[in-house]
């Protein structure tokens, strides 16, 4: 069984690498490939949910003719996976991962836009290619606390992010994501590093941690109300809306 769920994730893997690779290759056009992307991408998301017993509870709901920046707390490399299976978007990502070769490209054909977290003009350079991201309609994913938690707590949100969500005036979504239970058990602290991926973590070394260890895991994912960005300064709206996901996340 352990050895079919590694094989399984390489072949799938490779797979979703192919296809993506051949749409790059065949499409000129960037919106159009990174459209087809991102579709292909949540497809897969939603089959590897089923291939690896995650069970998602979704609670809420939101208006899918409007377009939202989508801002979850951040946990897990899994975010990624469960958040790509239910919203169709474009993920603002780090150079880290996309340094990591295979995971990078993974992140790169699923439609991520890469930034470097450590360097504020990054942001400002990045700025102009977000808000026209936003306007021509798509959907993206901020992490805004800028990195993982260990589960504790909702780290503090960098309001530099939300400098081009203003500017494009696009509402903000917040989204409360708490893992619940893994192999049947409550989340806890002898086995959430099975699924939290922090600090000095190895992502290859908690991967294969993951799909040797876990065979089945349980998430809540909880849509709140959105905030309209126009009527607030970056600090503002960053504090309301860490605020908002905060209260979810303690309950």
């Amino acid at each position: 069984m352990i050895v079919f769920r590694v094989l399984f994730f390489a072949l799938f893997s490779i797979l979703f690498l192919t296809i993506s690779f051949l749409v790059d290759i065949i499409l000129k056009d960037s919106k159009k490939k990174r459209k087809i992307f991102i579709k292909n991408a949540s497809i897969f998301a939603k089959i590897c949910l089923k291939a690896f017993n995650i069970k998602i509870n979704i609670k809420g709901d939101f208006d899918k003719s409007t377009n939202y920046v989508i801002a979850p707390n951040h946990l897990s490399y899994l975010d990624i996976i469960i958040l790509m299976s239910y919203f169709e978007a474009v993920f603002l990502s780090t150079d880290e991962v996309k340094s990591t070769k295979v995971f990078g490209k993974i992140a790169e054909y699923g439609g991520a836009i890469f930034i470097d977290r450590t360097k504020k003009t990054d942001v400002g350079l990045k700025s102009k290619y977000i808000e026209d991201i936003l306007k021509d309609g798509s959907n993206m994913v901020i992490f805004f606390e800028g990195t993982n938690s260990d589960g504790s707590c909702v780290l503090p949100f960098k309001s530099s992010f939300f400098e081009p969500i203003i500017k494009a005036q696009k509402p903000i979504l917040p989204v409360c994501i708490k893992y619940l239970k893994v192999n049947d058990e409550d989340i806890n602290s002898s086995n959430k590093d099975l699924i939290f991926y922090y600090g000095d973590m190895k992502l290859f070394n908690h991967l294969i941690g993951f799909l040797t260890k876990v065979r089945s895991l349980e998430v809540s994912i909880e849509i709140l109300s959105p905030s309209q960005t126009q009527f607030f300064d970056r600090k503002t709206i960053s504090k309301t809306i860490h605020k908002e996901i905060s209260a979810k996340y303690y309950e």
